[in-house]
């Protein structure tokens, strides 16, 4: 199930990329580079996400969009700092839509696999990224593995219940329960 946040930017990426590129042309052609950033993987996604970043994304918006979709192929890389670099200019783009919470919970993961001494900064980030939408799951299921990592188990045990209460299929949440030894 699509959260409200990627069908978002699946139909920046596809659709509405001239809207995004700045063009006010309704008719304009979507941006190439704008749905090669979005479908692509990595280095093809990274160099497709950086030539709309250099030559189509001209609101703050669409440079949002394009940096969390790059640091997005850099984490699936296992890119961590570059990621981190992205979901940072991600969230200083964007103009305070729920869409932001996403771009915290992104990057809070990442500070979770850069290393355990970042999980402060990333726990910052995901209780940001709740407060901005509460019904994000990926956001519960992000605060539910970084409260483990640092054996803090009951909160995990809670975080990765709300997570599953907005969608009880959710399987990272589930594979964290049972990781814990909880039952789902």
């Amino acid at each position: 199930m699509k959260t409200l946040a990627t069908i978002a930017l699946t139909a920046a990426a596809i659709g509405t990329a001239a809207v995004v590129s700045g063009a006010h042309n309704a008719e304009a052609a979507p941006n190439p580079d704008a749905a090669a950033c979005l479908r692509s993987s990595g280095s093809d996604g990274i160099n497709a996400c950086t030539r709309f970043l250099r030559y189509g994304a001209y609101t703050p918006w669409g440079r949002g969009w394009a940096h969390y979709h790059r640091g997005r192929h850099y984490y699936n890389l296992r890119r961590y700092r570059q990621a981190i670099g992205d979901y940072t200019r991600a969230i200083a783009n964007d103009p305070g839509t729920k869409t932001r919470s996403v771009y915290y919970s992104a990057r809070a993961r990442s500070y979770y696999h850069l290393s355990r001494r970042y999980i402060g900064r990333g726990l910052r980030d995901v209780r940001l990224a709740i407060q901005i939408d509460p019904q994000c799951k990926y956001c519960w299921d992000t605060q539910g593995h970084l409260l483990a990592a640092i054996g803090r188990k009951r909160q995990a045990i809670h975080s990765f219940r709300v997570a599953l209460g907005i969608d009880p299929q959710y399987r990272s949440s589930r594979e964290g329960l049972r990781r814990l030894g909880v039952r789902s």
